[in-house]
C-alpha cells in the first residue's frame, strides 16, 4: 500500500525534503545545540548500523564548539575547557582527512563542510526525525527520541 497517485511525494529526486509543511517546521526551528549532538552520538553509537552518524554527530559538535568565540559557548564551555587539547586536535585532524562528502557541493569551494542538524517531533510524542542541512536542502537522516530526554552519561 502505498500514497495515492495525486499524494505530492514528501521527498524531492536528490533525496531532500520537499514536503512543504515539514519545510516550514525546519526552517521555523533552532539548529540542535553541541550538547543535543553530544547526546544523540551515544544513542547512534548503540546501533551497529548507525555508527557513522553517531560519529558524524560528535564531530559535528566539536567543531562547532571549537569554531565559536569563547564568549558564544555558553554552556558547553565547561565541556570544551574539558577537552580542548583533544579537541583541537581531533578537529585538525578531522577537517585535514575527511574525505568530499557524497553531497552536492561546489568543487572549487574551499570551506570545508560542518551541518547544520535539526530534530522535528512527531505530534504529541518524543520521537522525531533527525534531519541534516546540507546546501540550503534538508535531508531525513534517521528516526530518534528527543535529545532532552536522553541522559547525559
Amino acid at each position: 500500500m502505498g500514497y495515492p497517485d495525486d499524494y505530492p511525494t514528501p521527498f524531492a529526486p536528490d533525496g531532500s525534503i520537499a514536503d512543504p509543511v515539514l519545510l516550514r517546521l525546519i526552517e521555523e526551528a533552532d539548529p540542535l545545540p553541541p550538547a543535543a549532538l553530544l547526546k544523540l552520538g551515544p544513542f547512534f553509537a548503540q546501533i551497529r548500523t548507525y555508527t557513522v552518524l553517531a560519529d558524524t554527530l560528535v564531530a559535528s559538535a566539536l567543531l562547532s564548539m571549537v569554531d565559536k568565540p569563547p564568549e558564544a559557548k555558553g554552556p558547553e564551555t565547561l565541556l570544551d575547557a574539558a577537552i580542548s587539547p583533544a579537541a583541537d586536535s581531533f578537529v585538525d585532524t578531522f577537517v585535514e582527512n575527511s574525505a568530499e562528502p557524497p553531497r552536492p557541493h561546489d568543487p572549487g569551494d574551499d570551506k570545508k563542510y560542518v551541518p547544520s542538524w535539526f530534530h522535528i517531533l512527531a505530534s504529541g510524542t518524543n520521537i522525531g526525525l533527525l534531519i541534516e542541512k546540507i546546501d540550503e536542502k534538508f535531508f531525513a537522516v534517521a528516526v530518534s527520541p528527543d535529545p532532552a530526554t536522553l541522559s547525559d552519561d
